[in-house]
């Protein structure tokens, strides 16, 4: 963002929705050019945009049963709003981690992503490093050899196992 401008992200719950909001000091957007930025082949402020952007994040926001909407005002910045409708957590979401100390967290998953998605909500738990130890794998494959190989104690949705040693 030029001359020190800033942009600011959040996110809320309202009632039964999330609204992500993305808010920036840039150099924001006419008035009149507000109610047609989100249609398909209209650009703005890019020398050579498309105008497949904005109208490609409204269209898969809306098939997700949500709203996408933009405030602006020139020389004051821009917001965009996205409003999605919350949903039931997945069968194997766990919304609770019991852990008795001393324990190892063994994560299998050839996603990086949910390895970070692990390391963090463990140490959201704030245990002493000392207690828990993860160990990460991409695949079974990968297991350490020496180690015991642990079995599978049952099997949930979408590939998650509960192991016992």
């Amino acid at each position: 963002m030029p001359d020190g401008g800033r942009v600011t992200v959040s996110i809320r719950k309202l009632d039964e929705r999330a609204i992500l909001s993305v808010e920036d000091t840039g150099q924001g957007i006419a008035s009149d050019l507000i109610p047609s930025i989100m249609n398909r082949g209209v650009s703005y402020g890019k020398t050579e945009g498309s105008g497949l952007g904005l109208y490609h994040a409204k269209t898969q926001v809306e098939s997700w049963n949500g709203l996408l909407s933009i405030e602006s005002a020139p020389n004051e910045g821009t917001t965009v709003k996205i409003e999605l409708p919350l949903s039931d957590a997945p069968p194997w979401f766990l919304s609770e981690i019991t852990l008795q100390s001393p324990v190892m967290i063994v994560v299998v998953d050839d996603d990086p992503s949910v390895h970070k998605v692990w390391d963090m909500r463990l140490l959201a738990l704030g245990l002493p490093f000392e207690m828990v130890k993860i160990v990460h794998f991409q695949t079974r494959k990968n297991w350490p050899t020496g180690t015991v190989q642990p079995r599978i104690k049952c099997v949930l949705p979408r590939g998650l196992r509960v192991l016992r040693s």
